[in-house]
């Protein structure tokens, strides 16, 4: 049996916001990288281009005349189909900085096919909006019991903006700095994050806050009640 039976390419934009195709970084016996070999790839298209791009997609592509073998790793997941889950969160901050609060609703279907929500909210003393619009989304994501199809919808342009257009992978290939001088806010919530999506394939979806969005608005309710509640 083949070693290897995929190689690894990536799709980046470039300076000028030109979709790019990038070369083989190098062959793999895995179909799906874990966090490790994702940021050695992101290292190694570095070396390749010579700066650091907005990546677009890191994907694992068949070799030519090899037939795929599945990894053992992920037999149980390709048994058993992904769940869907639908995952809406909101941050609320008093001041920000100042006390803050998060809320989030998970929707899945069960196996009768009915549909589930479940509900999270917490609170932080002292903190930021966008630390808390970043919680909601980690918290959310921690609920879930195996790897899934997720939409996570937000109101957040600074969570989704991040993810969709590949800012935040630009960072971390960049030690977490935006640029020379400026380091990236809340690294450590940004770490967490892309340890979980790494778990899921998650689509981020943006939606005007405060807008009538039924989800949205019973997430800001549970993110200022447990505020509130904190607060007296």
């Amino acid at each position: 049996m083949a070693k290897y039976q995929y190689l690894i390419a990536y799709l980046y934009a470039d300076n000028n916001n030109r979709l790019s195709c990038g070369k083989t970084i190098y062959k793999t016996s895995k179909t799906k990288l874990n966090c490790d070999e994702l940021e050695i790839a992101e290292k190694k298209i570095y070396d390749d281009i010579g700066y650091a791009p907005t990546i677009i997609n890191v994907v694992a592509l068949p070799v030519i005349g090899i037939i795929p073998v599945a990894d053992s790793s992920n037999e149980n997941e390709d048994k058993d189909e992904k769940p869907y889950v639908e995952i809406f969160t909101d941050g609320a901050c008093l001041g920000n900085p100042g006390p803050g609060g998060w809320g989030v609703i998970l929707r899945c279907k069960d196996k009768k096919n009915k549909s589930r929500e479940k509900e999270l909210s917490g609170y932080v003393e002292h903190t930021t909006n966008n630390r808390m619009e970043l919680t909601a989304v980690i918290e959310g994501l921690r609920e879930l019991k195996k790897p899934s199809i997720v939409v996570v919808t937000t109101d957040s342009q600074y969570v989704c903006d991040a993810i969709n257009k590949g800012w935040v992978h630009k960072w971390k290939l960049n030690g977490w700095m935006r640029n020379k001088k400026d380091a990236v806010l809340n690294p450590d919530l940004w770490k967490e994050l892309l340890e979980l999506l790494n778990k899921h394939e998650v689509e981020f979806r943006w939606v005007k806050g405060h807008a009538g969005h039924p989800e949205n608005e019973r997430c800001d309710k549970l993110a200022s009640e447990a505020i509130y509640r904190r607060k007296g």
